[in-house]
């Protein structure tokens, strides 16, 4: 554990201060997780800042969501870099083997799946909502329990007189 920092937090600042919420919605887009802004031994911890968006105290809400979108955008960056970078030079193959390139793709996938829920807009999938084609009405017509029958969109029964 680094000099400066909690290993599960706990510190009890809990007033909110525009200096501190500056810099965590500035960690947050430059990448950083909550959860390791928060170990800082000058942050509050985790809950009270979601706390501060769920209540938007201080109208915190706007700036801590858009640090959560513009966060997607900086973990797409790295995810670009990711993709881009030989594995044999971040020396993976060394330490996992063969492994090595499904532990890759297993890492691209879950942060493209993340960065996708954190800004759906931009990076979610892209779902064509509108209809086209045409409506089919049928209607079910029971006589007297025997057999089923339909009818069409204009109320007749096919091969009834």
């Amino acid at each position: 554990m680094e000099d400066g920092q909690r290993k599960h937090g706990g510190n009890v600042l809990n007033d909110w201060t525009q200096d501190i919420a500056d810099e965590i919605c500035l960690r947050i887009s430059e990448g950083e997780t909550l959860i390791a802004i928060c170990k800082d031994i000058h942050m509050p911890r985790c809950v009270t800042v979601m706390g501060w968006s769920v209540h938007d105290k201080h109208e915190f809400r706007d700036p801590y969501m858009a640090a959560r979108k513009m966060w997607a955008d900086s973990q797409f960056d790295k995810l670009i870099e990711m993709i881009n970078q030989d594995p044999r030079e971040m020396g993976i193959f060394e330490k996992f083997g063969n492994n090595a390139i499904a532990l890759m793709r297993e890492k691209c996938t879950n942060l493209r799946w993340a960065i996708s829920k954190a800004n759906p807009a931009m990076y979610g999938d892209k779902l064509d909502l509108a209809h086209s084609g045409e409506v089919t009405k049928r209607i079910f017509v029971v006589d007297n329990f025997d057999h089923v029958r339909f009818k069409d969109a204009n109320g007749r029964i096919p091969g009834a007189n």
